[in-house]
């Protein structure tokens, strides 16, 4: 005979794993689109110089990791800074991963700065998707 504490224990680890998979998959589309409008908005434009382009991608990796955390969070409801954190580690995770595959990237100040971005955003993301009010419905 199960106890109520291991099936909620049970309940709840498919519920978090559920959220951050939902999360990443929308951080990963997120992160693909605008970097698709990025590219072509950048090809339209001419010669940007490198500097610049790291602060895009910056930012287009910030974006994509709080809107995954925002996501996973709404779909977990508890412990918004800890799992918002989790989310962001996941995500760099994947990027850092699929940057390993397409390319040579190596371990560097770039990568930790990214590591940094991605939890920070993830934290944030967490925090508000976990505190954000459900709509009221009038009727």
């Amino acid at each position: 005979m199960k106890s109520v504490v291991s099936d909620n224990i049970l309940k709840n680890k498919s519920l978090y794993i559920r959220g951050l998979l939902f999360g990443a998959i929308i951080s990963c589309l997120v992160i693909t689109i605008l970097l698709i409008i990025t590219s072509f908005v950048l090809t339209q434009t001419g010669n940007v110089p490198t500097d610049i382009l790291n602060i895009i991608i910056y930012v287009l990796d910030g974006i994509g990791v709080f809107c995954g955390s925002y996501i996973a969070l709404r779909i977990i409801k508890a412990g918004g800074l800890a799992w918002g954190i989790i989310s962001g580690f996941v995500l760099f995770l994947i990027i850092f991963i699929a940057g390993l595959i397409s390319s040579t990237e190596t371990l560097s100040a770039s990568t930790f700065f990214k590591l940094l971005i991605s939890v920070i955003c993830g934290a944030l993301g967490g925090i508000i998707g976990v505190n954000k009010k459900k709509k009221v419905k009038y009727e």
